[in-house]
């Protein structure tokens, strides 16, 4: 799976992220997690980031006569892509994606469109030493991880309406300017 296709696939990317904590799962799980998603999809995006290295298959088993495998993220997949390669694909998709919003939206004048959709855009410039930053970013893991659990529970609730929503936060040195 190329970078291309692994920013723009909301899907892979939320298998990708499954692994964010550091563990092994099985396909079941991961498709149990992501219970929006049809799970012969979920399989066919596993096996395809299994031939394409971005997953491991750790160990297999058999489990009442089918076959269960232990799966793990190859942290090396994304260490042979510079930083430049990972954000300009990055960047791309978040391009094409708003791209998209706005083409679905010809009335982007009316802010109303913002306010129903939840749109938002945001920069937040601050004056913090490295201690600070790390802080920061400790706090926005554990803001992430408590809305990554809502959002799962969300999804399992009846008679809310939820939808996918993508929030995407980049810190960048201010040095530059």
């Amino acid at each position: 799976m190329d970078l291309a296709k692994l920013f723009s696939n909301p899907t892979a990317w939320r298998i990708l992220m499954s692994f964010d904590d550091d563990l092994e799962h099985t396909t079941k799980e991961i498709a149990e997690h992501l219970s929006d998603v049809p799970a012969p999809t979920i399989y066919r995006y596993i096996n395809n980031m299994i031939e394409n290295g971005l997953l491991l298959v750790k160990e297999e088993r058999k489990v009442r006569g089918s076959r269960e495998r232990i799966l793990i993220c190859n942290s090396d997949w994304c260490r042979k892509y510079s930083v430049a390669e990972l954000s300009s694909h990055y960047f791309m998709d978040l391009i094409k994606r708003f791209n998209r919003y706005v083409q679905t939206h010809p009335n982007m004048d009316n802010h109303e469109v913002y306010k129903e959709d939840r749109l938002f855009l945001s920069k937040l410039v601050l004056y913090l030493d490295d201690d600070e930053m790390d802080a920061l970013v400790d706090d926005y893991n554990n803001f992430a991880q408590k809305y990554a659990k809502i959002s799962q529970e969300s999804k399992l609730k009846n008679g809310k309406k939820s939808k996918l929503r993508i929030i995407n936060v980049i810190s960048s040195p201010g040095e530059f300017e």
